[in-house]
């Protein structure tokens, strides 16, 4: 893969994107397929990266509507982690400020022991407030 154009990064950044057949790292349940290793700029000071140094970009517990799956293309992994990668430059030189939302890390766990994960929903894009109609509007 070519290096990606990342704002923020003077430089295009080398992202190394990884599949395994049987995976070295837990995949919480979700087929290989749809949870591959992404790494970038090793070493960088970021909130959202995995023990491995991997960037940690969704929950493996989240539907799938909120995480990256395979049928979903690799071009969509890829501009996830342009986004996430644009996120961590903006969070390192704005003290801690993330941009989007984001989930904290760590698998919470029931009284029963068992892993539970909801993350919220979605905040609404910035921009104008949507209009009320009101009530005697057609």
């Amino acid at each position: 893969m070519e290096a990606l154009e990342v704002i923020g990064d003077p430089e295009p950044v080398e992202v190394t994107i990884r599949f395994h057949k049987l995976p070295p790292y837990d995949t919480y349940g979700l087929p290989p397929q749809d949870y591959p290793r992404v790494f970038a700029k090793r070493g960088a000071t970021s909130k959202h990266r995995m023990p491995d140094g991997a960037l940690c970009m969704w929950m493996p517990l989240d539907p799938p509507q909120r995480r990256w799956t395979h049928d979903k293309g690799l071009l969509e992994l890829i501009e996830l982690t342009r986004q996430h990668l644009f996120l961590e430059n903006y969070w390192r030189q704005n003290d801690g400020v993330w941009l989007l939302e984001d989930a904290p890390h760590g698998l919470p766990r029931t009284q029963g022991g068992d892993s539970t994960w909801s993350t919220p929903k979605p905040r609404r894009a910035a921009g104008r407030p949507r209009r009320r109609r009101s009530s005697s509007s057609p």
